[in-house]
């Protein structure tokens, strides 16, 4: 059996909410926390997840709050480990908008005791410290591509394994990550919907790639999708 992975997108952050509602850039945060609605997401997701009768063999979340949150979450509904994948987080990095001129400041990212102390299932690579785990410029669209081809050329190095993983990530890295994955250039007009929560799914071969659901939401209350 080939490699199977399971791309998850986090819970409604608060960011998300602030787009729903129509705010600004001016109003967004760097790290965003997940919103009540955001919360009742991730605990439906990861009771699915549970009891669906699928034995998961790794989970890795980006290290972004929401997503982490989201991740912990399941961690603890499947009582596995979280695996800190750092190449995981959104486009761009962690940053704020400046006003007027739209600048993007870059920030660091929580540090490793933040983590350690409200995340107790989550293994941090070396490289995470106090002073953060970001702590770079903004991410530009080329990076952003060669970064998507890094993380599916890692997951296609693990075709062989009968193994099936678990990553919790965000909606813009996963259309560049699927970009990446159909050889589509980043900057086309491809853009795939990912909802909050969502489950996509695909089988990673060593000969092919077989895509079996995209942006699945069905396990969740209509009330609770977004």
């Amino acid at each position: 059996m080939p490699l199977q992975v399971t791309f998850v997108r986090h819970a409604q952050s608060v960011n998300n909410a602030l787009w729903s509602s129509g705010g600004t850039p001016a109003a967004r945060v760097d790290d965003p926390e997940l919103t009540p609605l955001g919360w009742q997401q991730a605990r439906h997701l990861a009771a699915h997840l549970a009891r669906n009768g699928v034995r998961y063999t790794h989970l890795f979340s980006s290290l972004m709050l929401r997503a982490v949150q989201t991740g912990h979450c399941i961690a603890e509904q499947l009582n596995m480990p979280l695996i800190g994948w750092l190449e995981m987080h959104e486009l761009g990095g962690m940053y704020m908008q400046q006003e007027p001129d739209g600048a993007c400041l870059p920030r660091s990212g929580q540090t490793r005791a933040f983590f350690a102390r409200y995340f107790p299932r989550l293994v941090l690579p070396d490289s995470v410290t106090e002073a953060g785990w970001w702590n770079r410029p903004f991410e530009g669209e080329a990076e952003r591509y060669a970064r998507a081809q890094r993380v599916w050329q890692e997951i296609c190095a693990a075709c062989a394994r009968e193994e099936h993983w678990l990553m919790v990530t965000h909606s813009g890295f996963l259309n560049v990550l699927f970009c990446a994955m159909l050889s589509v250039a980043s900057e086309s007009a491809t853009w795939f919907r990912f909802d909050n929560a969502s489950l996509t799914e695909v089988v990673v071969a060593c000969a092919f790639v077989e895509v079996r659901r995209v942006n699945d939401t069905s396990f969740l209350p209509p009330e609770l999708r977004s």
